[in-house]
């Protein structure tokens, strides 16, 4: 069959990695413009986007760094990087949302969409080897 060249391999796992960390973000904020007030929509992106850089910010070191690491190292490092990431935007997370006086519910549902996506997108690029 055909085969993408070797130099647009970089390039695809990039779109992958894209698509499997954007689609709960782009979810939750879908879920939020149709349950909030246009103000508090407003005023949750705006927290949201500052709670997404952080989490990359985390992740930028095994980023850096993945070209020159092992397969091995590279898999130690990258879960290291998303369960530390995960747990700095999920305190993050919980402190706006208290300061915006909304429901940590928000919290849950915002947990619940990063995660999610996150696995069936891994699960089905996976599963067609893209």
């Amino acid at each position: 069959g055909w085969a993408a060249p070797a130099a647009a391999a970089p390039e695809a796992a990039q779109r992958r990695g894209a698509v499997v960390v954007g689609g709960g973000w782009i979810l939750q904020l879908f879920i939020a413009k149709a349950i909030m007030t246009n103000d508090q929509f407003i005023d949750y992106s705006r927290h949201i986007a500052l709670i997404m850089v952080v989490g990359v910010l985390v992740l930028l070191p095994v980023i850096i760094l993945s070209p020159i690491l092992s397969p091995f190292y590279f898999l130690l490092f990258i879960v290291f990087s998303v369960v530390l990431s995960s747990a700095v935007m999920l305190i993050i997370h919980v402190r706006r949302i208290r300061s915006m006086g909304i429901a940590q519910g928000w919290t849950v549902s915002w947990f619940a969409c990063l995660q999610a996506t996150a696995i069936c997108f891994s699960v089905y690029f996976k599963f067609l080897q893209l």
